[in-house]
C-alpha cells in the first residue's frame, strides 16, 4: 500500500518502487493529491519543483542511506554520491521520526541504526559554512593580490572587475598589510569552519549496500 504524509505545502510519499518528497504541484490541494495517490496516479506528477529541497524521487533499489537529523527536523534519503538526496524537513519532529522508523522497517529491516554527526553533504548549505568559506577565499585572494603587485614590471591580476578590485586593494595595503589582512581573513574563515564542524548536529542513519554505488 502507498504511504504518504503531508507537511505544510509538501508531501512525502513511499511506494513499492520509490521514495518521493517535495512541494505539492501548483494549484493542487492536499485533498486532491491524497485522492489521486489512492487512485494510483504517478506521484511524480503531483510534486512540483523540488530544486530547493534536493531531488524529488529516489528509486528504492538505489537507496544507499536513510537518515534522520532530529535537531534540524530533516529526513534524508540518499542514493549515488553524485546525486543530491531527498532532504525533507518536517515541522513536526515526531512525524519525521516516525517516518524515518517506517522507512527503516520497510527498506532496511536487517540493518542497524547508526548514530553520528552529519557530514558536509547531508543538509542544505549552512550559512555559517558559506561565510567561513568566503572569509577564507578573500583572505587567500588579498594575500595573492598583494604579493602579485610586488612582482617586477608591476604585474597585476587581471580577468574581471572583482579580481582587479582585489588587486588594487592589495596594492593600497602594501605587501605587509595585504599579508596581515589575508592572515586575519584566513583565521576568521577557518575559525568559523571549525566552529561549525564541532557543533554539527547528530543524526540517526541506516546504510544500505548496493552494487555500483559508492558511500
Amino acid at each position: 500500500a502507498i504511504y504518504f504524509l503531508f507537511d505544510d505545502d509538501r508531501v512525502f510519499i513511499l511506494t513499492h518502487e520509490a521514495v518521493y518528497g517535495g512541494p505539492i504541484a501548483g494549484g493542487l490541494s492536499r485533498e486532491v493529491v491524497a485522492r489521486r495517490l489512492r487512485e494510483g496516479e504517478d506521484p511524480a506528477k503531483l510534486i512540483g519543483n523540488a530544486a530547493a529541497t534536493g531531488r524529488s524521487k529516489v528509486a528504492r533499489k538505489h537507496i544507499r542511506k536513510i537518515a534522520w537529523v532530529e535537531d534540524a527536523g530533516y529526513l534524508i534519503v540518499k542514493q549515488h554520491w553524485l546525486w543530491d538526496p531527498i532532504r525533507f524537513q518536517f515541522s513536526d519532529a515526531a512525524a519525521g521520526r516516525a517516518t524515518f522508523e517506517r522507512l527503516c522497517r520497510e527498506i532496511a529491516p536487517d540493518r542497524p541504526i547508526e548514530h553520528s554527526k552529519i557530514g558536509l553533504h547531508d543538509l542544505p548549505v549552512d550559512p555559517k559554512l558559506g561565510i567561513g568559506l568566503l572569509f577564507a577565499f578573500l583572505g587567500f585572494a588579498v594575500v595573492i593580490c598583494g604579493a602579485v603587485d610586488t612582482l617586477p614590471a608591476n604585474a597585476r591580476v587581471r580577468g574581471g572587475a572583482v579580481a582587479q578590485a582585489l588587486a588594487e586593494f592589495g596594492a593600497q595595503l602594501g605587501p605587509a598589510g595585504a599579508f596581515g589582512f589575508g592572515a586575519l581573513g584566513l583565521l576568521a574563515g577557518f575559525g568559523l569552519l571549525a566552529g561549525w564542524f564541532l557543533r554539527r548536529p547528530r543524526m540517526s542513519s541506516v546504510r544500505l549496500t548496493h552494487t555500483n554505488t559508492r558511500s
